[in-house]
């Protein structure tokens, strides 16, 4: 049905309704003229989409940033802004405001999923204001004493926070061909990572870059450095002193996989974060030495390290006693968190 039958079949419904026909003409004549306003995504699209999000294009930082890149930029940090909430006592003071910016949160998502653009925006406007509220809601009742989420349940655990940051600082930190530039979502988890790092003063990061194995040795030395010079410079904005960091670089000599294929170099391109127990008072120096960039003053350290790969465990197994690995206690950790979800 063409634009201008539609446009007769109006214009018929509101001169019967003037001339006395029937009452019903008006809600004909308004559901009519308001579904002209109104537009869906395709086919297919949008639904259980916050159930996918990882099935949405990733946002290289090769690429020019457009307009949808953006809102999922600004989407990652404002959920980011509401784990931080949550892990502050919102959900136990302001359950239903939470409940609320969780399903805003999802909304958005299928609105970025199925090509929503404006209503996205105006999603994100409103979840940026109500999480501003609900941050100065939650300051204020904690600062009264009206709401003592901490002292009703009990601390958390600085073992399992320590785990949630090592899972933020090692999760989605890929970088594109060539490039020392931090993607979009990473800079999100370091963002809430340098939050919750300033209720464990006596951590600190060792930052190690890597790279595939594309390009001679000399190259792939100076670019993983510059990916681990990046994230630092990220964390240093983000409030993490510079004093608590420490940088390496390994080139494509500690690869994540072994292969030459397009996802095996793309895994093998990331930055890899240890969280270490501090229990000197000594602060970490940087040195280049035998072709890769360390941290010279780890002796003076008795730390416990949180690592990821294989290789790393294996090395830090085979190091001196002043860095022991903790993996029976994040995996008590997560034990925990399992049988809180059963």
């Amino acid at each position: 049905m063409g634009f201008h039958v539609v446009s007769k079949y109006i214009h018929l419904a509101i001169h019967r309704a003037f001339c006395g026909f029937h009452p019903c003409a008006y809600l004909l004549a308004g559901a009519l003229l308001l579904s002209g306003c109104t537009y869906y995504p395709e086919e297919g699209q949008g639904g259980m989409a916050e159930h996918y999000y990882s099935t949405l294009s990733p946002v290289l930082p090769d690429q020019p940033l457009t307009p949808q890149q953006g809102m999922r930029f600004e989407w990652e940090l404002l959920a980011r802004q509401l784990d931080i909430l949550v892990l502050e006592g919102a959900k136990l003071c302001f359950p239903a405001s939470v409940y609320q910016a969780r399903q805003l949160q999802d909304r958005i998502v299928r609105e970025l999923y199925g090509g929503l653009e404006f209503d996205a925006a105006n999603d994100i406007i409103i979840q940026r204001a109500a999480l501003e509220r609900l941050e100065n809601q939650l300051d204020a009742v904690k600062g009264s004493g009206a709401c003592l989420p901490n002292s009703a349940n009990g601390d958390i655990s600085a073992s399992e926070l320590a785990a949630t940051i090592y899972e933020l600082l090692n999760i989605d930190n890929q970088f594109a061909f060539n490039s020392p530039a931090v993607n979009p979502k990473y800079m999100g988890h370091l963002a809430e990572a340098a939050h919750l790092l300033r209720d464990l003063p006596q951590y600190r990061l060792h930052i190690t870059g890597h790279a595939d194995s594309i390009g001679t040795h000399a190259a792939n030395q100076t670019l993983s450095l510059e990916r681990a010079k990046q994230v630092r410079r990220y964390l240093l904005i983000f409030g993490v002193p510079a004093t608590r960091i420490s940088i390496a670089a390994v080139g494509a000599t500690d690869p994540l996989f072994e292969g030459n294929e397009p996802q095996v170099r793309l895994v093998n391109r990331r930055v890899s974060i240890e969280l270490i127990e501090q229990t000197s008072g000594n602060v970490p120096l940087e040195s280049a030495t035998s072709g890769a960039f360390t941290d010279n003053n780890t002796d003076h350290f008795r730390a416990n390290a949180l690592t990821v790969d294989s290789k790393t465990k294996q090395s830090n197994s085979a190091s001196p006693s002043h860095r022991a690995p903790v993996y029976r206690d994040i995996n008590a950790v997560l034990e925990e968190r399992l049988k809180e979800r059963r």
